[in-house]
This record gives C-alpha cells, structure tokens and sequence, in this order.
C-alpha cells in the first residue's frame, strides 16, 4: 500500500475520538489518562495522537481504550485525516441533524462511497462498528483515494472465517494481507466483534505506516525518525556502517572474536559460534566511530542461537570510565543477550562506572521458549528519564536509574563464548546467531 495518506505520514498517527469529539490545539502537556498506563499496549499511539492534538478522552483524565468505536466516530476519523474537506451539501439522513459534530463528516463520507446508511433515511451514528465493518470502511477509503488495496490475505487460515460477511470478504482479506488487522487470537479474528476505540488507532496506525518501509516510529509521546538503517543485503559486510570488533579473549573460557566468524548471506548478518584450530571463537561487529547516538531508539531483528555455552547480545557502549559518577559520561545498554538457552531466558541491563571496583548495574532476565524459536525484534526506547525495553512491540522491562547519559554510544551485535552462557556442548557446534536487520531512530523535530 504504496500511495499512503500523506497528512498521516506527517503526522504519523491516527485519530480517536471523545463522545464530544472537541479537539483542543492547545492540550495540557502532561498525559494524564489513568486508563491508558505506560505498560498498557496501546499507550504509545494514544498518548502520541493526544498531543498532537487529535485525541481528547472521554472525561477528565479517562481516554476509555477499550470502549466502542461508532459510527460517527469512524467517519469523523477519515474525514479529518482526509483535511476536513468543505461539504456543500447536508447528510440526508433523518437522525443526522445538522450542526451535528459528525454531520460534515457524514456528508463527506456518503458522497464519496466510503460509508452508506443503514437504511434509505437512517445513518445510525451512534451505533457501535464492528471489526468487519470498519475493515469495509478502511477499504472504500483507501480505494477511493487510489491506493493500492489488491494485496489480499488467506482467510482460511482463521477458524472463525465463515463469519465474515460477504460484503466484507474482500475488505478483510486486504486487511490481513496488508497487515492492518491481526487476529484476536492465533486463528480467529471476531470479525463481528467491536472494534475497540485502541484497535482503531493501531489499524490506522498500520494504515499509515505500512507504506513508509520502517523509516517512520512512534513510541511514547513521540515520533521518531529514521538514523541508522543496517540491512545485510549481498554477500559483503558494509563497512560505511560496520567493522569487525577486534579480537577479544575472554579470562573465564579463553573465547574470542575471530573475523572470519562474521558473514553476510542470504539478507542476513551472520555471527557464527564454534570451535576452530582448538578455540572458541565467535563473530562480532560494531559502529563505532560509524555511528553513535544519545537517546532514541534501536532495535535488531535476531534470531537466536540453540547451542548453549554462547549467548548473542544486541548493545550499546560508550566510554566506561571507572569511576563513581554513575552513567552520566558512559554506560553500557544490552538490548538483549540470548545467555540461557537451556531456560530460554533473556537478559536485559544496563551497566556503568566500568567494569572493575566501583562497576554497578540493574538486570532483568525473561523466560519465553519462544525467544529461541525463529525471529524476533528486541528493542530499547532511551529518554531523558528512563530506558524502556521491549520485544516485538511489547513492553518488557522500563529502568529509571541509568538513563542520565550524556555521551554518544555506538551499536553492537556479538557472539560471545563465557561460563555465563553455560556449559559449552561441543556436539553442537557450530551454530550461530541471524541478524535481519538493525534500525536506529531519533526524535523528529
């Protein structure tokens, strides 16, 4: 879905509505909605979307996500993401009165095929959409405005497919084959379920970005934009954005980087791990002096390692100077480390003041099979007063403590043999860690 509705891609976010729909260009600067809290998943485009001035709550410090999107509410959405064209002509439906805050919308809408009433008189604007009906609505949107809607998804694989309606068979496979919608459980989708006022904002929120090929983010408050982009296309590490990390020797088991354990193929980066001339060798690259950042956000597409007695590890470093300052001139930030692949645990952390005597650090390990079985992105958003980690979008771990520094890290993907990563099963080797992709964001202006 190429052509992209090009308010959105500036804006990023879509819009949800209060019952009043009043929008107010000059919101409070704090986000106050109790119901929408920062581990809530849809707490990012919500919050992004408020202070953009698109979004009220429904009351006082209550944003209500879960609570049902109307009718009213779904065309006013696309009406406004459209620029609020002028309407010359009054709805000529009986229960939309005019001066009614959805009425120009409803006007829009009808006029140009994109929604009909439910009768020849009747709009029902207060009635709730379902997800088969908004899916339709999205369709005839997108349709009308000439992008691109003949990507279609398998609906077979959903359990619950028959329950779609005919009228809306074609808008929904778009909607899966484009990735708008995603099922509410692995095999069903609820195609006539409502659609929740959080759901909306992350379809149209897909609707958006699903054409920008990863160069847009929000996250938090905020939208970011796209600094560093490490794609391993060829058979050739890019050395304008990478370099192998010199060789290293671990104290503990005596392994080390060795740069022929660092390949390119097939689209991904490759860190090989195993045992060559009698050692423990590993692969790892880095951005130093290439690319460095100070805040923002980074994440990798990895897949993980079976083998124990190694780990991969996505980070950051900087300077670590051995002192008692704290993080302020440097630290270390792990994005994620696969150390324990008996437990399928991973670790996130941040670590400073060095690595000798006065060394401090907070962790948190996670324990998922699924960490070690195909493909996931793991991600760090790193602000002014925290570090928030997440995988594959999810919230999992926030730390306050470290995220006081000052100085510019560069980016690193290893392998790495160490007691950490448990007993070494030679058996096993080699094997290796995959890297599809790394992607650093800063604040847009």
């Amino acid at each position: 879905m190429k052509k992209i509705v090009s308010l959105l891609i500036v804006m990023l976010m879509l819009v949800t509505l209060a019952s009043s729909l009043a929008v107010s260009a000059g919101a409070a600067d704090v986000f106050s909605f109790w119901d929408v809290p920062k581990d809530r998943w849809s707490r990012d485009v919500v919050a992004y979307a408020w202070r953009r001035g698109y979004m009220n709550g429904v009351a006082d410090k209550y944003f209500d996500p879960a609570g049902s999107m109307t009718r009213a509410m779904t065309v006013t959405v696309l009406y406004r993401i459209e620029g609020s064209p002028e309407v010359s002509e009054t709805a000529r439906f009986s229960d939309v009165k005019s001066g009614a805050w959805y009425a120009d919308a409803v006007s829009w809408a009808e006029k140009n095929g994109i929604v009909n009433g439910v009768s020849e008189t009747k709009f029902a604007p207060n009635a709730k959409v379902t997800r088969e009906q908004l899916v339709a609505i999205l369709y005839r949107f997108a349709s009308n405005r000439g992008d691109d809607v003949g990507t279609k998804g398998d609906l077979s694989v959903f359990k619950d497919n028959k329950k779609v309606s005919s009228y809306a068979r074609d808008a929904f496979a778009w909607a899966v084959g484009t990735g708008l919608v995603n099922g509410i459980t692995a095999d069903t989708v609820a195609p006539r379920g409502n659609a929740t006022r959080e759901q909306f904002a992350a379809i149209l929120y897909r609707f958006d970005t699903a054409g920008s090929d990863g160069k847009v983010c929000v996250l938090h408050d905020n939208g970011y934009e796209l600094s560093f982009e490490g794609e391993f296309g060829g058979d050739e590490l890019d050395l304008t954005k990478w370099e192998r990390c010199p060789e290293w020797i671990r104290a503990d088991i005596g392994g080390r980087w060795e740069d022929d354990m660092v390949e390119v193929k097939d689209g991904k980066l490759i860190l090989n791990a195993g045992i060559v001339d009698g050692e423990l060798v590993s692969g790892a690259v880095r951005t130093k002096g290439l690319f460095e950042q100070n805040r923002g956000y980074f994440e990798a597409r990895m897949k993980f390692q079976s083998a124990p007695g190694f780990w991969g590890a996505f980070w950051m470093v900087g300077p670590m100077a051995d002192n008692d300052n704290g993080p302020i001139d440097g630290c270390e930030i792990d994005i994620v480390e696969s150390f324990d692949v008996v437990n399928h645990t991973i670790n996130h952390a941040v670590h400073w003041d060095g690595y000798l005597e006065n060394h401090d650090q907070v962790s948190m390990g996670r324990s998922n099979p699924e960490y070690y079985e195909g493909f996931h992105i793991y991600a760090v958003a790193w602000t002014d007063t925290e570090c928030d980690f997440y995988i594959d979008g999810k919230y999992s771990w926030r730390t306050t403590k470290p995220c006081i520094c000052e100085v510019p890290l560069y980016m690193k993907l290893t392998t790495e043999f160490g007691s950490w990563g448990g007993v070494v099963d030679e058996s096993l080797l080699p094997d290796c860690v995959e890297v599809e992709y790394v992607r650093a964001y800063r604040l847009a202006n």
